[in-house]
């Protein structure tokens, strides 16, 4: 019976090391896993809607985005109204623990203070926060509540989701069919997020600033630019959205341009792996008024701009020009001109 006994109680303290050690093997992967991504990512970017609380007045925000790297976040700007912001500052050494179960990085309610210059001064703002980042949906969740600038609190909260940059060459065609010129740039690149909304995934694309060099307006700069409420259309086979009524904006410069454009008939198709990783883009829209369409293709399989298409630009640069009353115009008129019997925007 002794013998019986003692060997119960060694085979479950064998058992209680074993689950001990599974226990530890997995916060440790936790761990490894959340380090690895700061290394191969860099900080990891999380945005999402906000608020800044403030005198018993809430402002929210309909976008946001915060930093998350190793034990530090950085708090992005809070702006309150056009005479009082904070401007974004990082909260070091945060600490924080690992639940294997849920796959959640707890951060739990903890005191911090960072000096902050606001204004050309110093301030010393401490205060608490709390706030979870859940590996399997790649969420960032925070609350903090502080003091230091002024007599009053303030509070801010975010429910921020991962944001993952895809870089790599992209082509660009203006025009449509056989007339298209075709045109590439070795980079582009895309900012994408995907979040739950009223119980359904959709997910956000900025475009970030990227050049194209010789089309037939000159060299091209197309400026950031964010389309948002991409669902999931089975049909296309990813992510889509028809944004022609969005009124999306940007910045473009050629040659002839240099303003915001609108961007009408537009429409965006992003499709990805099983694992959520982008494998394309196709984005297509008219800026403004212009007569004709722009359509990139990301990643693009074009290497440089062909050289028939280099020689299209020239002819069109050279050959007779009219402008819309049928008048002959000069190689400098700016516009649009008619040159053998098509629309083109100098």
């Amino acid at each position: 019976m002794q013998l019986k006994k003692k060997i119960g109680i060694i085979i479950s303290i064998n058992d209680i090391r074993k689950g001990m050690r599974k226990v530890f093997t997995l916060i440790v992967i936790l761990g490894i896993t959340v380090s690895a991504m700061a290394q191969q990512h860099g900080a990891l970017k999380f945005a999402g809607k906000a608020s800044f609380s403030a005198m018993g007045q809430t402002i929210p925000v309909e976008s946001d985005t915060l930093v998350y790297s190793g034990s530090d976040i950085t708090i992005p700007e809070m702006v309150y109204n056009a005479m009082m912001s904070i401007p974004s500052f990082t909260i070091h050494g945060v600490s924080f623990s690992m639940n294997p179960q849920t796959r959640v990085v707890e951060f739990p309610e903890q005191n911090f203070s960072e000096v902050v210059e606001i204004k050309g001064k110093n301030y010393t703002l401490t205060g608490k926060l709390e706030a979870a980042y859940d590996h399997a949906v790649n969420s960032f969740n925070l609350k903090m509540s502080f003091t230091g600038y002024g007599p009053h609190e303030y509070t801010y909260t975010i429910a921020g989701y991962y944001v993952k940059n895809y870089t790599d060459k992209m082509d660009m065609s203006v025009g449509k069919g056989s007339g298209a010129y075709n045109y590439s740039t070795p980079s582009a690149t895309y900012s994408v997020r995907i979040y739950p909304e009223d119980d359904t995934q959709k997910m956000d694309v900025q475009v970030q600033e990227y050049k194209v060099a010789g089309t037939v307006m000159g060299d091209m700069t197309v400026g950031v630019h964010v389309i948002k409420g991409l669902t999931y259309d089975s049909e296309k086979g990813g992510y889509y959205r028809d944004y022609s009524a969005d009124e999306v904006k940007a910045h473009i410069t050629s040659k002839t341009l240099d303003a915001d454009y609108v961007l009408n008939n537009s429409n965006i198709l992003v499709k990805l792996t099983e694992k959520n990783a982008v494998t394309s883009i196709i984005d297509t829209f008219t800026p403004g008024d212009m007569p004709f369409p722009i359509t990139t293709t990301f990643p693009g399989q074009t290497t440089a701009v062909k050289k028939v298409e280099a020689a299209k630009a020239e002819t069109i640069a050279n050959d007779a020009a009219y402008n819309l009353a049928g008048q002959r115009v000069g190689a400098g008129a700016k516009g649009i001109v008619i040159i053998g019997g098509k629309k083109y925007l100098r």
